[in-house]
This record gives structure tokens, C-alpha cells and sequence, in this order.
């Protein structure tokens, strides 16, 4: 991913952060022959949470496909993945720039893991992993789905059409584009001009941006 010096992020909690944050992600398989893609959440096992992490090579990181997925034959063959995931992104226009003479851009924060892939289809791991996106996702709908009582036999059934995958990150790539080559004033107006938008999206980078534009101030 073509990633200029200014937009590197070398934190691992951060780039892992990012992906805990936006965990529906695109999985990316190459063969040699052909290039196939699919989307699937992805969940990080180890560490539990980024703020605990120290590095992100070695991390790893749990999912599901149906076993009728193509994607499982090509992974008996080809067991890598890269895990491609996109954060905060949105438009910006030179207009809110207080230098004149800028060009239209959109800033972004993106993550590429480049994982070695090993399935599992063992009933104790699967039924984890399905807890674990009931627990990640249900609180947040108001919803209380667990495989408690009659559900469980659901489950069970379910899990006979599905393989789990275990991703362990041999390599990465992050790029946080949050005007970072921009002056502290350009920085704070193009803030303002999202802010002033008031979408989620134009929220999210403002808050990004606002992030690290604090911490330049406070390097120097």
C-alpha cells in the first residue's frame, strides 16, 4: 500500500485499534492465477483488545465462511489472506484550507494485514467464536441473542456448515492520511469544515485528525 512517511503509523495498538474498530473487512486471496475477495467480520484473539498489544506481526485474528464458499477451497491451497481494512475516510475540499492553491484530496486510515491462515472446525472454537460476535455486536442493537436454551441446538446444526480460521499476521502495511503534511492552521480549518458538516463520517476523520494533530502540538 503506498504509504508516504508522514502517513505511517507505527503503533501497533493503533493499527490494530483500527481494525477492532472496523472489523468488517475484506479478505483478499491470491492464487497465482486469479485475485478473489470477500467480506467477513474478523475478530482479534490475540491480544483481546488493542490497547494491549505490542506488536502486530504475530497477532492473530479469528473468523468464519460457509463451507460453501470457494474461498475455502482456494485456502486448502493457498492458506494466506491479506485482511484489507478501511477506517474513517471522507472528501475534503480545498475551500477550507487557509492557504490558497491546495487541490481536492480525501483523507483516510487503512490497514493491510498480510496473514498465514490455518482452518479449524472443532465445536468448542466455533461455538467461541460465535459467542464472541453475539457479545461484540448484540448490546449495541438492543438485542440479547446468545445460544442459550433451544437455541443451541440451532447453533449446532449451523456450525456443521461453517469453518473457522485462525489468522496469524506475518506482515502489515497501515496508512493514516489525516493531513499530517499540512499546517497546523490548514489542519485546524479542515476540523472545523468536517465538524461543521456534522455526519458521522465527516465526525469520525474530524476526531481522527483532531487526535493527531494534538499530539504534534505536543511533541513540540
Amino acid at each position: 500500500m503506498y504509504t508516504p512517511p508522514a502517513f505511517a503509523e507505527p503503533r501497533p495498538d493503533r493499527v490494530l485499534g483500527l481494525v477492532e474498530a472496523h472489523d468488517f473487512a475484506t479478505l483478499v486471496h491470491a492464487d497465482g492465477t486469479d485475485v478473489a475477495l470477500t467480506q467477513a467480520p474478523v475478530f482479534l484473539h490475540t491480544p483481546r483488545h488493542a490497547a494491549e498489544a505490542t506488536a502486530v506481526e504475530g497477532a492473530t485474528l479469528e473468523l468464519h465462511l460457509a463451507r460453501a464458499n470457494a474461498l475455502c477451497r482456494r485456502l486448502e491451497q493457498v492458506p494466506r489472506l491479506t485482511v484489507a481494512v478501511l477506517g474513517p475516510s471522507h472528501y475534503i475540499t480545498p475551500s477550507w484550507y487557509e492557504t490558497h492553491g491546495m487541490v481536492p484530496t480525501w483523507n483516510y486510515a487503512a490497514v493491510h494485514l498480510h496473514c498465514d491462515v490455518v482452518p479449524f472446525t472443532d465445536p468448542d472454537r466455533l461455538h467461541a467464536l460465535f459467542d464472541r460476535t453475539a457479545e461484540a455486536y448484540e448490546p449495541a442493537v438492543g438485542g440479547d441473542w446468545s445460544r442459550a436454551g433451544d437455541r443451541q441446538q440451532m447453533v449446532d446444526k449451523l456450525i456443521r456448515g461453517i469453518i473457522g480460521y485462525r489468522l496469524t499476521v506475518r506482515s502489515h502495511e497501515a496508512s493514516f492520511k489525516m493531513s499530517q503534511n499540512k499546517t497546523p492552521a490548514d489542519r485546524t480549518a479542515v476540523i472545523d469544515g468536517l465538524n461543521g458538516l456534522d455526519t458521522p463520517a465527516a465526525r469520525e476523520v474530524a476526531t481522527m485528525m483532531a487526535d493527531y494533530l494534538r499530539e504534534t502540538s505536543t511533541d513540540d
